[in-house]
């Protein structure tokens, strides 16, 4: 299986999002998710009470980034959002509940089966020990851009 082809789409990456707090942010992403069929009303509820117990910041280097998800059941279509944002939004550490941490770039993960997600988030994690590959993300000035280097990355 491709996660390419089944997970990632172009109309699912935004760029210079903006929002004062990481709730705000998932609210404000859960929505997009909502809005295009991908996702329930209740994934933005499901998302947040997650990330509250289980915090998903991840500190690759120079690039920081989130991979908030939650439960299969706010899921309606499974597919990867991508958020570059304009101004980094702390997000607690993965495994702390005390570690702040600046996030610029979101892999927001709306995933049905677990046997997916386990491997989609291994492939996200090779990527994000990429640090060319995360810079060229975090700068490129289009969705159709950063969809060509992940698309290129997440075979």
């Amino acid at each position: 299986m491709t996660v390419k082809n089944n997970l990632l789409q172009e109309e699912l990456i935004f760029l210079d999002v903006t929002a004062r707090d990481q709730f705000e942010l998932l609210q404000k992403l859960s929505q997009e998710l909502f809005k295009r069929g991908y996702a329930k009303d209740s994934f933005a509820a499901g998302i947040i009470q997650r990330e509250k117990k289980f915090p998903t910041g991840l500190d690759t280097g120079t690039v920081k980034v989130a991979l908030p998800h939650t439960d299969a059941k706010h899921v309606i279509k499974p597919a990867i959002l991508v958020a570059s944002l304009k101004q980094s939004v702390d997000f607690m550490a993965m495994g702390t509940n005390d570690q702040r941490m600046p996030v610029s770039l979101v892999f927001m993960l709306a995933i049905a089966e677990p046997k997916v997600q386990l491997a989609t988030l291994s492939k996200l994690m090779g990527i994000f020990t990429e640090h060319e590959i995360l810079n060229e993300i975090q700068t490129a000035n289009s969705a159709p851009e950063i969809y060509q280097k992940l698309s290129a990355v997440l075979k």
